[in-house]
């Protein structure tokens, strides 16, 4: 499965409701909750073009595939109506692998005690370029997994740079990655 965390779109331009389709040939699902790129260009034309692809659009609601639960929390601009804790709670389900794809790395310990297991989050960049890639690794969970124990249990947070960039089409100091995580029972 492959799960995108936002910014599907760069916020550069408009998106046509075919620029997607060459997704559709993946051979395997894909999983999409937008960022705050996803919401310049005008977020129905990214779900619209993600639809045409055949990628599934977790907003605000969540799916199971397999032994893993995955909830998409929406990134928020304020006016966008959000998940209360209870419903995010209410999701959990013990026997499954709890994962909540959520385009910022906050609320990162909030979210591993209502039981999700794994978030999955971009949006930093990496920092893109010096210094900026400095202030954002002593200031924020800015790239890479993190390992907490939360509530007597072991807690994953993973902080993809993605492969795109923002404003400048730069990066230095950081790469572009295609993030691939194995996920393995304990004994």
């Amino acid at each position: 499965m492959a799960i995108i965390s936002g910014d599907l779109a760069d916020g550069s331009c408009v998106v046509e409701e075919d620029d997607f389709l060459p997704l559709k040939e993946v051979d395997m699902p894909i999983v999409f909750t937008a960022g705050n790129h996803d919401f310049y260009p005008g977020v129905e034309s990214v779900y619209k073009a993600c639809k045409n692809a055949g990628i599934i659009i977790l907003a605000n609601k969540g799916m199971e595939f397999k032994d893993l639960n995955i909830f998409g929390l929406t990134y928020s601009f304020e006016e966008i109506e959000t998940v209360g804790v209870g419903e995010l709670g209410n999701f959990i389900d013990e026997d499954k692998v709890n994962i909540i794809n959520y385009h910022v790395p906050n609320y990162w310990e909030g979210f591993s005690s209502l039981g999700f297991d794994i978030q999955l989050s971009g949006h930093t960049h990496g920092g893109q370029f010096y210094p900026v890639v400095w202030i954002g690794n002593m200031l924020m969970y800015n790239m890479g997994l993190f390992k907490k124990n939360i509530g007597g249990k072991d807690k994953y947070l993973h902080v993809t740079t993605g492969v795109g960039s923002m404003d400048y089409p730069f990066r230095w100091g950081t790469d572009s990655e295609l993030v691939v995580l194995k996920l393995r029972s304990k004994y």
